[in-house]
């Protein structure tokens, strides 16, 4: 039976819960898929046809989680296959085995890492992901490019009230520097890969996959268009169009990049309809476009 409308919230949710994991396990079962588990190799994402349910578990789950967490702690809210002892690892960090413990512990309430005996950290699915380049890079972008920013949000707002400047911004600030964001990811090598690795890895995260953008508009219907990608990095989004809609020819815009070795990396059958151009997209419009 299914709770009245006058059921509290905290049950509703727990019968949402209940509801769309059966129906997530019904989908894993028909794709030969394991159930999510915290194991070292478990699967590193869900099928495609399981999105809808597995984003309702996840949405009534952090509701009753929030319902039910209380209001400070609201506010507060290794190689991989083997395993270490605290003690290594603050030999190895020179930090203190007391502190160790403590952010290993903090990390482990979240899943990254989990204490398989005392004193004894081993990987998790999470932290074992932290190993691989692309996603540390992703995670070092968010936290240096994106949360170190957000500190000094009213600060810029105080000291360029209203200003719509790409150089007067809380990254100026934070970094103590001129220009634009993008200005100065350009003349780094290092950072323009880390955000490169991190912009690749978004199209792998729920909501960002190229098919809603693909399917959610007519690109048919326009025809023999010409279509500007601009902000387009390497054409990940005009070489999919291409692929998908023969009738589109696509320029991709964007500053910093290598032209030539963009176009090197379409697919041979793709490379007269997507070009690539070097331009700076808070600039003045292009007059005459290279078609």
């Amino acid at each position: 039976m299914s709770p009245s409308s006058s059921s509290p919230r905290i049950v509703e949710l727990a019968s949402k819960i209940q509801s769309s994991v059966i129906q997530l396990q019904s989908i894993l079962d028909a794709k030969g898929v394991p159930s999510p588990s915290f194991a070292e190799n478990a699967p590193d994402r869900l099928p495609r046809e399981a999105t809808e349910a597995q984003d309702a578990v996840l949405d009534a789950t952090q509701e009753l989680y929030d319902l039910l967490l209380d209001s400070p702690a609201a506010v507060l809210k290794v190689t991989a296959g083997g395993r270490l002892s605290f003690a290594e690892v603050a030999k190895k960090t020179g930090f203190a085995k007391s502190v160790v413990a403590r952010l290993l512990r903090d990390a482990m309430c979240v899943r990254i890492f989990h204490e398989p005996e005392h004193g004894m950290v081993a990987h998790t699915k999470t932290s074992k992901a932290l190993r691989q380049p692309w996603f540390l890079a992703f995670v070092r972008a968010g936290a240096e490019e994106g949360w170190a920013n957000m500190f000094k949000i009213v600060d810029a707002l105080e000291k360029w009230p209203n200003c719509e400047e790409p150089s007067q911004t809380s990254y100026n600030l934070v970094h103590k520097t001129e220009g634009s964001y993008f200005d100065n990811v350009a003349k780094d090598p290092e950072r323009a890969a880390r955000f490169a690795a991190g912009m690749a890895i978004q199209w792998e995260l729920p909501g960002y996959q190229l098919e809603y953008l693909l399917d959610g508009y007519d690109w048919a219907g326009l025809g023999r268009a010409k279509v500007v990608d601009l902000g387009g990095f390497r054409g990940r989004i005009s070489v999919a169009l291409a692929e998908r809609f023969p009738d589109l020819d696509l320029l991709v815009e964007d500053m910093g990049m290598n032209e030539q070795e963009a176009h090197a990396a379409v697919p041979a059958h793709l490379k007269p309809r997507v070009n690539f151009l070097v331009h700076d997209m808070g600039s003045e419009p292009d007059q005459q476009l290279p078609w």
